[in-house]
């Protein structure tokens, strides 16, 4: 009878969420469930989540082995305690790090009892993890070996849903699909469809609101007045899937943006977050998208301005033959992390 091989102690450290002074989003997190997902086969899955409202559960959705809260905006002494006593206690034989302002200083004192992986943002390579992942759309794609560190960089990095993995050229039901991330606190959405309702009586538009989004009754009175030509529905097992049946996007400057690049469905960008700038810069720049601006009171009126012209296509949009992402980051990452673990044995 063949022996079945031990798993690995695979442990994911991240954040994200809303409280009613703060909000984070849930990008971190479904970065994460996207990497763990792939591990899950060879790997128990462990999740120490910084949850700032509704973190958890979402986490919780695909049964891992293990998820727990730990405190917010914990200090640098507690972290550190935190997460040698869990990896001592678990046998855990490699930590992922995706939270936005991790100190390097942890890192190093995390390489003293494990393998680390590092997933970081926009230009930030500065981390002295065993791999560092950065999957922003403004570096070159390239894999590195520099200082004893493996570095797998570029937008072919971006750790995806595995439906990412092939285009899917599905038939086009829809003119426009809105979808302004996991938790929407400003009500982007509304503030958009409230910008072009007037265009629902010739446009289909889709709309998909994040776990954490409530409906709001605008948004639910659109849909009784155009119930053919509104849909609006609460996540989705398949984004890929629902991006490829929509002419156009509108979306926030987060993961979704790559998702979009991944189908080559174009889209535009209004950014919740001042983090999500230089992405949505660099997709303009690119000609993948159009940057509608950072939404904000001053800013709300520009940007309905842009809104308005892009649904009468008074805004010229090429679409772009060239793929910049192949939607196979997860499966990239997921073969180094158990190549090196396997090699450490």
């Amino acid at each position: 009878m063949k022996q079945q091989r031990k798993k690995f102690n695979i442990l994911f450290r991240t954040y994200g969420g809303k409280t009613k002074n703060k909000q984070t989003g849930i990008g971190h997190v479904i970065r994460s469930i996207n990497l763990a997902q792939k591990l899950k086969h060879d790997a128990n899955i462990f999740f120490l989540v910084e949850d700032f409202g509704g973190a958890k559960e979402v986490i919780d959705n695909y049964h891992f082995k293990f998820s727990s809260k730990i405190k917010k905006e914990i200090g640098y002494k507690e972290e550190i305690n935190l997460l040698t006593k869990f990896i001592q206690s678990n046998n855990i034989d490699f930590v992922v790090v995706d939270q936005h302002k991790i100190s390097d200083q942890i890192i190093k004192k995390l390489n003293n009892y494990t393998k680390t992986l590092v997933i970081s943002d926009l230009e930030k390579l500065n981390f002295s993890s065993d791999i560092l992942v950065n999957g922003f759309v403004g570096l070159k794609n390239q894999k590195n070996y520099t200082n004893h560190q493996l570095q797998l960089l570029g937008p072919k990095y971006q750790i995806l849903n595995t439906n990412f993995s092939k285009l899917h050229n599905s038939k086009k039901i829809f003119d426009l699909l809105i979808t302004i991330g996991g938790l929407d606190e400003r009500n982007i959405s509304e503030f958009i469809l409230n910008s072009i309702n007037d265009k629902l009586e010739y446009l289909k538009i889709k709309i998909i609101l994040g776990p954490l989004v409530k409906k709001t009754i605008f948004i639910k009175n659109l849909e009784k007045k155009f119930p053919k030509n509104l849909i609006v529905i609460h996540s989705t097992n398949n984004m890929a899937k629902e991006i490829s049946q929509t002419k156009f996007g509108i979306t926030s400057g987060g993961i979704t943006s790559y998702e979009f690049a991944s189908q080559n469905i174009p889209f535009a960008i209004i950014c919740d977050d001042i983090h999500q700038i230089p992405t949505a810069e660099k997709w303009n720049k690119l000609k993948k998208a159009v940057f509608l601006g950072y939404f904000n009171n001053s800013n709300k009126l520009h940007i309905q301005k842009l809104l308005v012209n892009l649904t009468e296509r008074k805004i010229s949009f090429k679409k772009s033959n060239t793929k910049l992402i192949d939607g196979l980051g997860s499966s990239k990452v997921c073969f180094e992390i158990l190549n090196m673990l396997q090699n450490s044995k």
